[in-house]
């Protein structure tokens, strides 16, 4: 936008003033460069040079008081600091500023804004663990981690932010669930996400590395998330319960029928 205002003053501002600008939008582009030689730091050098000849003028016609402010005076140092650190992309506040938006904006709204900073470093602490989970099956194959996985949409399933049982026993997570066959289960689950799976008998004489698990009594989810077309009444959230008997409080185990294929709603269901 500023090289065509620029173009709108011609002729109604004197050809210093021009020449000025020009000289400092000149300075701006070249400094962007993703990469520079001798030649591109030459032309850089040329604008600068051009700015400081003409640059009086705005004094003279009153538009400032004076030129000494810390951001013309750094103009100086822009190509020393490019030959000692390289192009401004690798040290600019870009960065930063969108680094800002993930670990503090989309940590505090993951919160329950009480007590936010245990929640909000815990929050980093599990996108931290997804992103390298996530780089490591892109390493052994050619397929992402979404159709690996198979996940339609990221958002889709809401867990809460802090489970409602660390580190549990994978024996008393079958024996509290009603669910005997959970830790071979488990083993089939994570043998999917390999990228070379193991038969079945080989499956058997595998341990699992771990004996705990964090455990999660339900999560929440819209339908409209899930990709079906609804009216506007259906869209409120509806949750899942997988809650064990605590106390006077009994136990609640919603069953859910998940669609693992599209032609799955015109062959109605199958299984044992």
């Amino acid at each position: 936008m500023a090289r065509i205002l620029l173009a709108c003053l011609v002729g109604k501002v004197p050809r210093g003033v021009i020449l000025t600008y020009h000289a400092l939008l000149d300075f701006i582009y070249i400094s962007q460069y993703p990469t520079h030689d001798d030649i591109t730091l030459g032309y850089l050098q040329d604008s600068l040079d051009l700015y400081h000849k003409h640059k009086s003028v705005l004094v003279n016609l009153g538009i400032c008081d004076h030129l000494n402010i810390p951001k013309f005076h750094s103009l100086l140092h822009y190509i020393d600091a490019i030959k000692q650190f390289g192009a401004t992309d690798n040290y600019n506040m870009e960065a930063f500023e969108h680094l800002h938006i993930d670990v503090a904006k989309e940590a505090w709204r993951g919160s329950n804004k009480r007590n936010a900073m245990p929640q909000m470093v815990a929050w980093l602490e599990r996108v931290e663990k997804v992103a390298g989970f996530s780089h490591y099956p892109q390493q052994l194959s050619k397929h992402s981690i979404e159709d690996e996985i198979g996940l339609q949409k990221p958002h889709a399933l809401q867990l809460a932010n802090k489970p409602h049982c660390s580190s549990q026993m994978l024996v008393d997570v079958a024996q509290k669930h009603k669910c005997p066959g959970f830790e071979q289960d488990l083993k089939t689950f994570l043998n999917q996400k390999l990228p070379f799976r193991l038969s079945r008998a080989d499956l058997d004489d595998i341990q699992i590395p771990f004996r705990t698990v964090d455990v999660y009594h339900g999560f929440k989810f819209t339908l409209d998330e899930l990709g079906l077309e609804l009216g506007p009444s259906e869209r409120d959230n509806d949750a899942v319960k997988a809650r064990p008997e605590r106390g006077k409080q009994p136990a609640q185990f919603d069953t859910v029928v998940v669609m693992v294929d599209p032609e799955c709603e015109s062959t109605g269901l199958e299984g044992e």
